[in-house]
């Protein structure tokens, strides 16, 4: 059985045949766990509609998901929550950090849901801060990082649970190359330690980077 399987998913938004929009039609797919893979295409191609149903965002229009063995395309919002805090991290190209928060307080955000002990999340914190090169940006705000060092905080926060995907959505976009092949290096090694990496990019060099290559055009996805 696939890690994860999408059975015919669709996505269609407008409530009228004038201004419906097919973003995905009769997706068909299946990951294994452990996979590395790259998604590319155009710009409304469907890649980020994609991404959102992989992690639980957006609720497919028809089709069913299958994570692990369970079917998800139906949850309820909060059980939605509950199934993305437990199982996905997500990273993006602008990093989505709380400016008003330090490092600290935004790596920890994950757990913070969750019941774990004080301890443990400040255990937890010093760990993968510490992975991350960033443990004495601990107590920083954003504001103070440059740009790679936002995106390792990002990461971070993302794998602070321990989850078993990651998605990433042009992750190096808003990076330079250097800083942009270090971020490839760091998911490259949460790969190579089991964690089931996806990739949204328009970068040629990202996407040689993962073992598989997907690409979309009009909302079809294709080896």
């Amino acid at each position: 059985m696939a890690f994860l399987e999408l059975k015919n998913i669709s996505k269609r938004y407008g409530k009228t045949e004038e201004t419906k929009v097919h973003a995905l039609k009769s997706v068909n797919l299946k990951i294994e766990e452990g996979s590395y893979l790259a998604i590319m295409g155009k710009s409304g191609s469907g890649k980020s509609t994609l991404l959102n149903v992989l992690g639980g965002l957006t609720r497919p229009t028809d089709g069913v998901y299958i994570f692990n063995g369970e079917n998800v395309s139906n949850l309820s919002r909060s059980q939605g929550a509950v199934f993305r805090n437990q199982n996905i991290g997500f990273v993006v190209q602008n990093f989505a950090l709380i400016h008003s928060m330090t490092v600290k307080e935004n790596v920890r955000l994950p757990l913070i849901y969750g019941s774990y002990r004080r301890k443990e999340i400040d255990r937890r914190v010093k760990k993968i801060l510490e992975k991350m090169e960033l443990a004495d940006k601990i107590h920083a705000y954003p504001s103070e990082l440059s740009g790679g060092q936002c995106q390792r905080v990002a990461i971070a926060r993302a794998m602070i649970a321990e989850p078993k995907l990651i998605l990433a959505d042009e992750p190096t976009g808003a990076l330079d190359q250097e800083t942009g092949k270090r971020i490839m290096d760091l998911f490259s090694e949460l790969n190579a330690q089991g964690t089931t990496v996806i990739i949204v990019t328009h970068d040629k060099d990202v996407a040689t980077r993962c073992g598989r290559r997907l690409y979309m055009e009009d909302g079809s996805v294709f080896e």
